[in-house]
């Protein structure tokens, strides 16, 4: 069965993958070193395979416009393991805003056509559903909390991301980020932004508000506390 933008397949292998993170985020709440060593571990073997995939599957001929690791979920499927197994807050950030914020892009209209038949199929879903994971599992087992500096460091992250990656994609003629004057060979969201290089534009401000909607709702529970703790009058001896 080929996969296609919201055909059954589609649809099915979305729930698997939503369910199988909502498990992982639920056993990282009573196992959190046990489930994040483990899936931090998974998502590493899941991004090696992934890179090696794309790197072979010309049979010796290497497509350079694709084979290297320079897409954005390539950059953030590596930070999300390497989030769990150190703990480090710069690549937390990234796995949390650009990881859910930028890959949901991969659950909605996925550029893999092939079905459960074929090795690109899994690696494909393997890799973006461990980005997922990290970053539920980051919030339930870690209780990573983000905060405005988090967004900062997302931001400045995504922002120096595009400032090497467009001059790149300029000199060579490639896609990388889709930040090139090319679209995915699928419908997609980048279909609807408008023309190159004006498209760039228009990525980066939906970035930061994909960004400033994953912040605001920790923000406003952050201040609720606080105002809570506040309120709370002083016990009378």
């Amino acid at each position: 069965m080929v996969l296609e933008p919201f055909n059954l397949l589609h649809g099915a292998t979305v729930l698997a993958m939503f369910t199988a993170i909502a498990i992982l985020a639920w056993a990282g709440r009573r196992r959190p070193e046990g489930v994040r060593l483990g899936l931090g571990w998974f998502a590493l073997a899941c991004w090696i395979a992934n890179q090696a995939y794309y790197a072979v599957r010309g049979g010796g001929q290497v497509d350079w416009s694709k084979a290297l690791p320079l897409q954005v979920c390539d950059g953030v499927a590596l930070a999300a393991p390497l989030a769990l197994l150190t703990r480090n807050r710069w690549l937390m950030a990234v796995a949390w805003f650009s990881g859910l914020g930028l890959s949901s892009q991969a659950f909605i209209t996925p550029v893999v056509k092939t079905g459960p038949g074929s090795l690109e199929y899994w690696v494909f879903w393997l890799m973006h559903g461990c980005i997922y994971a990290a970053a539920a599992v980051q919030v339930a087992a870690l209780h990573y909390r983000p905060n405005f500096g988090d967004y900062a460091r997302a931001w400045i992250g995504s922002l120096g991301y595009v400032m090497c990656i467009v001059p790149l994609d300029m000199l060579t003629g490639w896609n990388y980020g889709y930040m090139g004057n090319a679209l995915p060979d699928t419908p997609t969201v980048l279909d609807h932004l408008g023309p190159w290089p004006w498209r760039i534009l228009v990525l980066c401000a939906v970035t930061s508000v994909l960004y400033l909607l994953l912040w605001l709702p920790f923000e406003a529970a952050r201040r609720l506390c606080a105002r809570e703790k506040t309120d709370v009058p002083a016990k009378v001896i």
